[in-house]
């Protein structure tokens, strides 16, 4: 199995950036995140496992920071992570309530869904007009 990745020009900006901020400013990863947001299509790193390929868009790219820097303080205890605030245990709760509806929509549509007629991308809307294809 061949593995190869390949930082690409805006990775090159992207990473030296976010590990300074990392280290110097954890602040201002935040607003790092929010300026990175509008880069869709660009990727910091490609990589390639085999025959698939893939690549990381900035956005990610900060938000794994965001998260190793929560998970170094929630580890350090150094810090609060205000879980004990009543206005922070509701947006957790609802949040575990998004998550395990995500969860159990992503197992249970595609059963109820199934054979359901739908339009295909790349049929064209006028070939598909009369017959859909059934979601599979």
């Amino acid at each position: 199995m061949e593995v190869s990745i390949d930082i690409a020009f805006i990775g090159a900006i992207i990473i030296p950036l976010t590990l300074t901020i990392f280290i110097l400013r954890p602040i201002y990863l935040l607003p790092l995140l929010i300026a990175v947001s509008i880069l869709h299509g660009a990727s910091v790193f490609n990589g390639t496992i085999a025959d698939f390929q893939f690549g990381v868009p900035p956005y990610y790219y900060v938000a794994i920071w965001i998260a190793i820097r929560y998970v170094i303080i929630a580890v350090s205890k150094r810090q609060s992570l205000l879980l004990y605030e009543p206005s922070i245990i509701t947006i957790i709760l609802l949040l575990v309530v998004l998550w395990l509806w995500s969860i159990l929509s992503s197992f249970l549509f595609p059963h109820i869904f199934h054979d359901l007629e739908v339009y295909y991308p790349r049929g064209g809307l006028d070939a598909q007009y009369e017959q859909q294809i059934p979601l599979k």
